[in-house]
């Protein structure tokens, strides 16, 4: 986030650490909600790759959109995070970059899919964030 809207990635780190507050409160003003697609996982090694985790339970997406009336779209970080999602729905995952409408609660909501924060996604980091601005852009925010 400090990439993407400071051109600064270290904008909401002190050393290595979040600025918790700061980065808090920046993603209120912004009405960004951060959530994750799995309440519970496995994670079969001990690494940052999502190719050895194991959903054992999903985060339920529709009970969350129902507290958040005003939210019309959904970022994914990443294939996995796009196939938990995804997998209450038949539509075809979009590619990076991409989005895909789906029905909650007879509401639309945009899916975007933008690459995986992880430091294990292979791909620079002034690239991914490339795909973050033009979505926050699309956005307005």
């Amino acid at each position: 986030m400090g990439l993407v809207f400071f051109d600064d990635k270290d904008y909401f780190i002190d050393g290595k650490k979040f600025k918790e507050t700061l980065l808090k409160d920046f993603l209120n003003k912004q009405g960004i909600a951060i959530y994750d697609t799995a309440k519970t996982v496995i994670r079969e090694n001990n690494n940052a790759s999502d190719k050895f985790l194991t959903i054992i339970q999903k985060s339920d997406i529709q009970g969350l959109l129902a507290t958040l009336p005003e939210c019309n779209h959904i970022i994914t970080t990443g294939e996995k995070a796009t196939q938990i999602l995804l997998s209450d729905f038949d539509i075809n995952m979009p590619k990076v970059g991409q989005s895909v409408n789906l029905t909650f609660d007879n509401k639309i909501v945009t899916l975007h899919r933008l690459p995986s924060s992880s430091r294990a996604y292979p791909l620079a980091l002034d690239k991914k964030a490339w795909f973050y601005r033009a979505v926050f852009e699309k956005l307005d925010l």
